[in-house]
């Protein structure tokens, strides 16, 4: 089972199509950490630690080495822009790296409200993290919106004909959570244009590259905020059930294993976007 811990609110980027829920929650100490991933040892197999920027967070590198020594699996969701700094302990402690480009064009890349320097820095990232580990599962994630969906098939080009190509591609539907429906008239794509996107790159990529539609990211899902408190999100509706320390270790295994249920059977039906 994984749970995405989003261990803090603050970011080094500022991306139009970000959710942003946990701005300002406070993060927690070590030792908080370690009392709160002692509880769901046996509940949880692996950790997506995202945020914000998780490698913004202080003691990030002693945060993920006690995580993957307390025996659980790491994925690290970042915007890539502190990787260098990071990048031996990443290698030797993380499973799974996930990056994001949306675009090869500079100037899309800027329209995306993404910075420019990334879409060489992360590929060079890909090409290095493998170098250093090549067990390391790489990841590329790209957010398709209006500015970008005509140039997308030029992403997979770029990241399946690098020296290390990458593992898998995952591409979302921008999606109207939290602050990005303020920008929804600048991303927003019909579900018809990702629809045929999405045809296309399978048709081109075959199991390399899968998809999240919008509706699809709106099912609701299962998080820890930078405070610690299990959280649920659902159509846009932001809910804290309570304090990893105060519940029930029972509780919060049947809450979680009746979304793996719940997602389970929501995989198995036959969708375009799969």
């Amino acid at each position: 089972m994984i749970i995405d811990y989003k261990i803090t609110g603050k970011c080094n980027a500022d991306c139009g199509f970000c959710w942003d829920f946990c701005k300002g929650i406070p993060e927690q100490s070590i030792s908080m950490i370690t009392k709160a991933f002692e509880k769901l040892i046996g509940i949880i197999d692996m950790i997506s630690l995202t945020g914000g920027e998780p490698l913004i967070v202080r003691d990030i590198d002693k945060i993920i080495m006690l995580l993957k020594d307390m025996g659980f699996k790491i994925y690290l969701s970042t915007n890539g822009m502190m990787l260098y700094d990071h990048i031996e302990t990443v290698a030797e402690y993380v499973n799974i790296l996930g990056l994001p480009i949306d675009s090869i064009n500079p100037k899309t890349q800027s329209a995306m409200g993404r910075n420019t320097d990334l879409i060489d820095s992360n590929l060079n990232n890909l090409i290095q993290i493998k170098e250093l580990n090549p067990n390391i599962i790489t990841k590329v994630g790209t957010v398709a919106s209006r500015i970008n969906y005509k140039e997308i098939g030029d992403i997979g080009d770029a990241i399946f004909n690098l020296k290390n190509p990458v593992d898998s591609w995952r591409v979302y539907q921008f999606t109207q959570y939290g602050k990005a429906c303020l920008n929804t008239e600048k991303y927003s794509i019909d579900d018809d244009i990702f629809m045929h996107l999405c045809n296309a790159l399978r048709a081109k990529y075959k199991n390399r590259v899968s998809f999240l539609s919008s509706s699809q990211a709106k099912d609701s899902y299962w998080f820890i905020t930078p405070n610690l408190r299990l959280a649920r999100l659902t159509d846009n509706n932001y809910e804290e059930v309570g304090s990893i320390f105060s519940m029930d270790r029972n509780n919060i295994e049947e809450l979680l294993e009746n979304e793996i249920i719940i997602q389970n059977s929501r995989n198995n039906r036959k969708h375009i976007y799969e």
